[in-house]
């Protein structure tokens, strides 16, 4: 079912308060401050030209960073913390997982340098398989020796179409699929990175009301919950799928329910894992994904009624229930109807077993959200506020977070050239051009894979499970056949073909 979200009420006056109470100045409000707003409030502060010293006289930094939660402290994931010695700590059930360009962009702002590197596990393979069907696609490092055909493919990008930082990159890139990475950990060493720079404030506070400037000279101004005013050249709204500070300036979106939730949890396993798994499941995707150890994350997306019995069952149980799920034989029998493919299948390998449930399992709503516009003047989108995906694969974040890129380097050059970072025409409409093919086209092919299991694309009408199991095994086969299309469709993923190649903030 389609909805879309639109601002209807009356924006105030506040700037008719001026006379009662001072206005603070700065030059980017950031409101909302997860992993999306946070990143670019480090990359920002990577800049020399966020320097506070020439205003001193100022109350506040040139970045300012708000978010009405206690943004979590790296003091948690610290070795000498308490009982946090690596073969005692239990992951957190909320994982990420980062592309090698996601992991390039946050150490060009050195905010891995700040985690706890044993919390950080790299992957180098990722198997995809079938409930109904014996077909699978491995995607890992052993593509690129396989096949002549991608050595060439590879010899003519760094050779003749790349340049050296180029090559850099693509290499870099190649060398693993990904990594995982607790959320709150991450957004931690976010925090910790951001003020160490010193020229981000960050506030805990929540929005009131903005007051939305009638020309193009004049600027936003924000109301806090304890009755402070910030005007700002640029506010960016970093405030999740319900976000206040789209709706404030009328930015609708639209988009529908899946009617899933995705149920999350940490697992050990009686081995390390050191593959992503996702299996197709009649009733969804459900992700295993590596962490370090023994433990291993799990992402299931399922009807929300499975969901909730999924999570009344007792732990042995729902231990079981996982094991059959990742572990069963496929159903042939779709499959009957077609030719057998010879296939060599000395890829494929089994999950590890699991034999704990090591956290409680907690349940979310799944959506679709896009944001009919990511920047107008002197607003830009970022994050969830601009669109929200599938977690399939991982690669909503990856998306966030090449927005956020595209958008740090985008300001950091306009203010190097002297420009009006709030400005649309100059400045942010590049950022809604790069970011709006990006998205899209990341949205379109997740959409395409979820549908192949769900039988339904946009909120369409059901199609049967037999023939999309076929499908399904029919597509899955001719990938996994051929490493070329494999070597291809792990760029993509991977963001190599849509990641800012180079970062404003690194030319100093």
């Amino acid at each position: 079912m389609f909805f879309s979200q639109a601002k209807s009420q009356t924006i105030p006056n506040l700037q008719s308060q001026q006379t009662q109470k001072e206005i603070q100045d700065t030059d980017v409000l950031i409101v909302g401050g997860g992993i999306a707003g946070a990143s670019l409030a480090c990359a920002l502060s990577s800049s020399q030209y966020f320097d506070t010293k020439d205003h001193s006289s100022q109350k506040l930094k040139k970045i300012v960073l708000l978010d009405h939660t206690k943004l979590p402290s790296m003091s948690a994931y610290r070795e000498d913390s308490q009982n946090l010695s690596k073969d005692k700590r239990i992951p957190e059930p909320r994982v990420i997982t980062l592309s090698p360009n996601s992991l390039r962009f946050l150490r060009s702002i050195g905010v891995l340098q700040k985690c706890n590197q044993k919390f950080i596990t790299e992957f180098h393979d990722m198997l995809v398989y079938e409930e109904m069907g014996n077909a699978y696609m491995r995607f890992g490092s052993q593509n690129r020796q396989q096949s002549s055909m991608i050595q060439f493919q590879e010899y003519l990008m760094k050779n003749l179409l790349f340049n050296e930082e180029q090559r850099q990159v693509f290499e870099e890139s190649q060398s693993h699929m990904g990594a995982s990475v607790e959320n709150n950990h991450l957004l931690a060493g976010l925090v910790e990175r951001t003020q160490e720079l010193n020229k981000c404030q960050i506030l805990q506070r929540k929005v009131v009301k903005i007051e939305v400037p009638k020309s193009q000279s004049e600027k936003p101004i924000v109301e806090l919950d304890d009755g402070t005013l910030i005007r700002a050249k640029l506010v960016i709204g970093s405030d999740g799928e319900k976000s206040k500070v789209r709706e404030e300036f009328g930015i609708r979106a639209s988009g529908y329910s899946y009617g899933q939730n995705g149920l999350v949890c940490t697992v050990r396993t009686i081995r390390p894992n050191t593959i992503a798994y996702q299996r197709f499941l009649r009733t969804g995707p459900l992700a295993l994904l590596p962490l370090w150890d023994n433990h291993s994350s799990i992402v299931w997306s399922c009807p929300p009624e499975l969901s909730k019995d999924l999570i009344d069952v007792s732990e042995d149980k729902f231990v079981e229930l996982l094991n059959q799920a990742l572990q069963k034989s496929s159903d042939h029998s779709l499959m009957g109807q077609i030719p057998d493919r010879v296939l060599k299948r000395n890829t494929f390998e089994l999950p590890p077993i699991i034999d704990k449930l090591e956290t409680k399992r907690f349940a979310f709503p799944l959506s679709l959200l896009q944001s009919e516009n990511l920047a107008a003047q002197r607003v830009a989108l970022i994050g969830d506020a601009a669109h929200r995906v599938h977690p399939l694969a991982g690669q909503g974040m990856n998306i966030g977070l090449t927005g956020v890129a595209y958008l740090a380097n985008q300001v950091v050059q306009a203010k190097k050239c002297g420009l009006d970072i709030g400005d649309y025409g100059n400045v942010l409409s590049d950022y809604e051009r790069k970011e709006n093919i990006n998205a899209k086209m990341m949205i379109s092919s997740i959409e395409f894979v979820k549908a192949s299991y769900s039988g339904r694309i946009y909120g369409s009408e059901r199609i049967a499970d037999s023939t999309l199991g076929v499908l399904r095994n029919v597509f899955i086969d001719l990938i996994q056949t051929s490493n070329i299309a494999k070597y291809n469709f792990m760029n993509y993923a991977s963001g190599n073909l849509n990641h800012p190649i180079t970062y404003e903030w690194q030319k100093n």
